[in-house]
């Protein structure tokens, strides 16, 4: 079956699996409350950190000559001001520097010609790569040269002195992609014969660089990155894997709630009509008993202590606080379901709701207490929101990997992306609809106007996509992928099988997707959020392995190196047994295009057999 206007592909499958996942420290949806920090940043800084099964050599480096403003906006292209911050920055060619944290990883790297490796960081801390990378085994595979570019303002990586509104006007995506040109340039005019000045300490590598292909990786706003830099500085690399990029700028993103509505209902992961039907049911009687009782006496005597907030709420904004942060502990489970086996999965809270005997309210707060281990519900927009996002100082040099990062992505979605998680049921059908205290003003434009003072308040999101491309991605060698459980896929390039193919909330200002031949996009039935990213781990479903198999042979292909035929099945009616868990068939379709480069399009049916408890279908 053709999926999509070019090489598009999309895999599922019902395997068996540890019906277990991680809701990690960071987690990339807007929300209030205690998990404020959790929700508005990415997980792929951390992709590929913790323990890992073996030994990997990286030398964390900072990159002293990096550019503050790119492209002169403020005037210090020309000239550096009279007053520069201390600490933060220093003047050199009448431009302001700073310093950029890296890691580097010459494990497998055989010298000058082989390929270089580059993880780009996004919101949060980024560590080095680890053998939990997919990246890591393909760089042994290739005998690359391996980094991780820390984005700026995150992490250890401080332009400026402290986080003003002023200087946070140097955080946009435009200065970290130029940020990424220039560091590679930086590298590719490396030579050992030369001592290194521009890092601390010097970097030191035993082969040039300068004819080494370079590819870029990123998941979730990196995944942006990463597309958006193929696209504007083709010229420095010959390939990007984008996963779980949410490239459309959207300020109203209640499709996010869709998609969460979607996997509730969805047997092959764990939800079912009747987990779907109880949250409906619970948000409705919770909603219309916190909308009439105000403070915490009242409402302990009303719901169960699950679902007590922290405080007295006031107005509206303290009523979107609470609604918020019980959306989020569901938001935080579908987004990463399954990725890890330390904790809560969709499955389990699904399991709490439809339990017998006990009412949906009930239900509803057994699943959230998997989450909050009972703690209180978070419920002052002031003191949970709007003090906690205007701490303007950095954490300061050694923060390593818990450097504050909250401020920052959120400027981030003021200023460019949107990305606001309303409930409001405009376009979209989702069990929280009568959470109607989140919508566009609570969940976003009061927070740009409160934290960070803008005005308008509303963010540029046509702008954005009018220089971006949204779904218009014209370019070559870029692979997008996504798992179609992530509700972040919801913005991004997907085939056109999938409910949110093109959509938009404001249709007036939607681009259609549209993509080059040499643009692949793949999307995992049952998947979540940069599971691609990870190395194949026992249990992994074959579709997910699969999946992974056909983007490495991408990078193969862009490297110019043989990679075999495409996987084909033994037969051409759609059948094929790929493993003992219940998959019915594959459909394939093989397109060649100009180029000579043959592209397979596959779809792995859904099995017919209901699933089991503990399954998933997953790819």
């Amino acid at each position: 079956e053709y999926m999509g206007e070019h090489s598009e592909m999309r895999f599922a499958a019902v395997a068996f699996v540890l019906c277990v996942c991680v809701v990690p420290s960071v987690v990339a949806h807007i929300g209030f409350g205690r998990n404020l920090y959790k929700r508005f940043r990415g997980q792929s800084n951390r992709i590929g950190s913790g323990h890992h099964t073996t030994q990997t050599t990286s030398v964390t480096h900072f990159f002293d000559n990096a550019i503050l403003d790119h492209f002169g906006t403020q005037g210090t292209i020309q000239s550096c001001p009279e007053t520069i911050q201390e600490g933060a920055q220093r003047c050199v060619d009448g431009q302001l520097r700073w310093s950029q944290r890296y890691h580097v990883n010459a494990t497998f790297w055989k010298g000058d010609g082989y390929p270089i490796f580059l993880l780009i960081g996004g919101e949060g801390p980024q560590t080095p790569v680890t053998d939990r990378l997919m990246m890591y085994h393909w760089a042994e595979k290739h005998h690359a040269l391996m980094f991780a570019l820390e984005h700026r303002f995150y992490g250890e990586s401080f332009p400026t002195a402290d986080m003003s509104t002023d200087n946070l006007r140097y955080l946009t995506s435009h200065q970290a992609l130029a940020d990424l040109a220039a560091f590679i340039e930086y590298i590719k005019e490396y030579s050992p014969q030369v001592p290194d000045s521009q890092s601390t300490p010097p970097l030191s590598l035993p082969n040039p660089t300068r004819n080494s292909p370079w590819i870029v990786f990123g998941g979730s706003y990196p995944g942006n990155l990463a597309n958006w830099f193929k696209l504007r500085y083709s010229h420095l690399t010959v390939g990007s894997v984008a996963s779980s990029a949410p490239v459309h700028a959207e300020a109203d993103f209640e499709a996010y709630a869709g998609n969460v509505g979607t996997a509730l209902n969805y047997t092959l992961i764990g939800g079912s009509a009747e987990c779907y039907r109880v949250v409906q049911e619970a948000t409705a009687a919770i909603h219309k008993i916190v909308s009439t009782h105000k403070t915490v006496s009242e409402i302990r005597s009303l719901l169960p202590e699950a679902l007590v907030p922290c405080s007295n709420m006031s107005s509206i904004l303290d009523l979107a606080t609470y609604e918020s942060e019980l959306f989020g502990n569901f938001q935080g489970v579908v987004q990463y379901n399954q990725e890890r086996a330390e904790t809560v999965t969709l499955g389990n809270l699904c399991t709490e709701l439809t339990a017998k005997g006990v009412s949906p309210v009930e239900a509803f707060a057994r699943a959230t207490a998997l989450v909050t281990e009972g703690s209180c519900i978070q419920s002052s927009f002031q003191k949970d929101v709007v003090d906690e996002l205007s701490n303007i100082t950095f954490s300061g040099p050694g923060c390593d990997r818990e450097c504050s990062s909250s401020r920052q992505w959120v400027w981030q979605t003021c200023n460019e992306f949107g990305y606001f998680q309303t409930t409001t049921h405009r376009r979209v059908q989702h069990p929280f609809s009568a959470f109607t205290a989140l919508n566009l003003t609570t969940a976003g434009t009061e927070i740009c106007a409160q934290v960070y003072k803008l005005k308008p308040a509303l963010p540029p999101t046509v702008m954005t996509n009018a220089l971006s491309g949204s779904r218009r991605v014209s370019g070559i060698n870029i692979t997008l992928v996504n798992g179609n459980m992530d509700p972040w896929h919801t913005l991004s390039v997907v085939n056109k099988t999938d409910p949110f193919y093109n959509f938009c909330m404001d249709t007036a200002t939607c681009i259609p997707q549209r993509t080059e031949v040499t643009v692949n996009v793949v999307l995992i039935d049952g998947t979540a959020h940069c599971h691609d990213m990870h190395a194949n781990a026992e249990g992994d479903p074959e579709p997910l392995v699969f999946a992974r198999q056909v983007i490495g042979q991408h990078i193969s292909q862009w490297l110019g190196k043989e990679v075999g035929p495409p996987f084909v099945p033994s037969d051409h009616d759609g059948s094929h047994k790929l493993s003992t868990a219940a998959v019915v068939g594959i459909a394939v379709a093989v397109t060649v295009v100009s180029l000579g480069l043959v592209f397979v399009v596959i779809q792995f049916a859904r099995s017919r057999r209901p699933a089991r408890k503990g399954t998933a279908l997953l790819s």
